[in-house]
């Protein structure tokens, strides 16, 4: 007879299983391109970035030393009437670099506005979250974590490219991300994707010390009094229903 509750020793493997263990190998070889490709473009956009802050800069300082310029021929056309005339063209030409360069520096900010757009989602696009960006696209190069936060941001932002509401497992998804890499920021980035929402939901965050609130929370084990450790967020619909609990031991 055989024993109910081990192994049968020496049966062949079971179709079903060989389809399971197939899938297995399958999803975890598509994890890893994933994975690898979001790792390759976060380098790309890095590098992208990192060149348009520098022609920023280039054009800024430029910008300023024509500025000078300028103010220095002024101050010689007062001092020397004799050479007016000359003082005249060099401050005419100054003025069209300036302008020049003017020119140049707003269609950077616009190409930079565009890359934005198609990189992040509205809430995050702010000068103030700049900082946050780079250390994000530099930890999304070699951990697993930040380039699975990082793809799901882009997915947000090209759902609002589109015209489309964000839905609230992909908001739930970018919560446990989130709590994942930077739990430090959660709350934060809970509170700028609530803004911009458009009343259409509602980020509520957790901390640990927090008394345990069924309304807003799922603990992993039952008779929890208070929260140790949080690894997503709660999430309310356009209708204020609660879809989502925050995750919580």
């Amino acid at each position: 007879m055989n024993n109910p509750t081990g192994p049968n020793i020496g049966s062949a493997p079971v179709p079903a299983d060989l389809s399971q263990a197939e899938t297995n190998r399958l999803n975890a070889e598509a994890v890893k391109l994933v994975a690898e490709a979001n790792e390759s473009r976060a380098r790309q956009l890095k590098a992208l970035e990192d060149v348009v802050v520098s022609l920023q800069r280039s054009l800024a300082a430029e910008a300023d030393r024509l500025k000078q310029l300028e103010h220095d021929l002024r101050l010689r056309e007062t001092k020397a009437l004799d050479q007016a005339q000359i003082e005249h063209q060099q401050a005419d030409a100054a003025r069209a670099q300036l302008q020049a360069a003017n020119q140049q520096a707003q269609c950077l900010r616009e190409e930079a506005d565009r890359f934005q757009i198609q990189l992040w989602p509205a809430a995050l696009r702010g000068e103030p979250w700049a900082p946050w960006r780079a250390r994000l696209l530099s930890r999304a190069a070699a951990e697993g974590p930040a380039s699975l936060l990082l793809a799901r941001l882009h997915t947000a932002a090209a759902l609002e490219q589109s015209g489309r509401p964000l839905p609230l497992d992909l908001l739930r998804d970018l919560g446990r991300s989130a709590y994942e890499v930077c739990a430090e920021d959660a709350q934060k980035l809970a509170q700028a994707l609530t803004q911009t929402s458009a009343g259409q939901f509602e980020i509520r965050t957790i901390r640990p010390g927090d008394r345990i609130d069924n309304k807003l929370m799922k603990p992993a084990t039952p008779g929890l009094v208070e929260v140790r450790a949080v690894s997503g967020w709660s999430l309310r619909d356009a209708k204020g229903h609660w879809q989502y609990l925050a995750e919580v031991n």
